[in-house]
């Protein structure tokens, strides 16, 4: 009897691992990347080793994977993380995204689950398969919103943790900036503006170029630890939003 309930333990207790795995909140850009990576890369030797796709399929799929990303990174934000629909599951993603609104300076309310993450990309290589009459196929714009995915995490990482990188990325941040300091309605792209200028959700035009400072000079670049008085551990800057 011993015998046969240490597999299974063993079996149980890697279950519970995996679990807690997927659940947990990553803090750090490490974890996406390590998981993500193999992922792309597969997707795409699975398509060369198998078959001998087309230069069109190799690079114009993939490229179109990176693309459709910035639109599924739009909709989830607008229409998911900030979506007014009363069910369980829409109401989850919005508590945790206003957890990072209220401390986005917080590496542990920056990342993405893997528990949310891995069945969206389920979700939507079950839909490029049906589009493309192939699994395998279908795998090569994955690889592309993969990628496009690991950008977005990595740039939101650097626009609300990386003093150094933010020089780097000037326009992206003024534009998130906005959407945290100004108005939650609108910059909703954060790797890309293209569908907020598509939709009509780019800063208003009497404020796009106002209201924020360099982010080299703001203050906020220096990162200080979340308090009490200043949600996030964001200081303000003297021409920042702080409402």
């Amino acid at each position: 009897m011993n015998v046969l309930r240490h597999p299974f333990a063993s079996v149980r207790g890697a279950a519970a691992r995996l679990l807690g795995f997927l659940v947990h909140q990553p803090s750090s850009p490490w974890v996406p990347i390590a998981v993500y990576v193999p992922l792309a890369a597969a997707a795409v030797l699975w398509n060369v080793f198998v078959d001998r796709p087309t230069t069109w399929d190799l690079v114009g799929l993939p490229m179109g994977g990176l693309l459709i990303w910035t639109l599924v990174e739009y909709f989830l934000h607008s229409r998911g993380f900030h979506s007014t629909l009363d069910t369980d599951w829409v109401r989850g993603l919005g508590k945790s995204h206003r957890e990072h609104h209220d401390r986005p300076t917080d590496p542990g309310r920056i990342f993405a689950r893997l528990s949310f993450s891995l069945p969206v990309a389920l979700l939507i290589w079950g839909l490029l398969s049906l589009v493309l009459w192939s699994p395998k196929r279908a795998a090569l714009p994955m690889a592309g919103l993969i990628l496009g995915y690991l950008a977005y995490e990595l740039i939101h990482y650097a626009i609300h943790r990386s003093k150094t990188f933010r020089i780097y990325l000037r326009p992206l941040v003024r534009h998130h900036l906005y959407h945290h300091h100004k108005d939650e309605e609108r910059c909703y792209g954060v790797t890309s503006p293209l569908w907020d200028l598509i939709f009509g959700t780019m800063p208003r035009p009497a404020e796009s170029r106002t209201g924020f400072v360099s982010p080299t000079t703001c203050p906020a670049a220096t990162l200080p630890p979340p308090s009490p008085t200043e949600p996030g551990g964001i200081t303000p800057c003297s021409t920042e939003p702080t409402t």
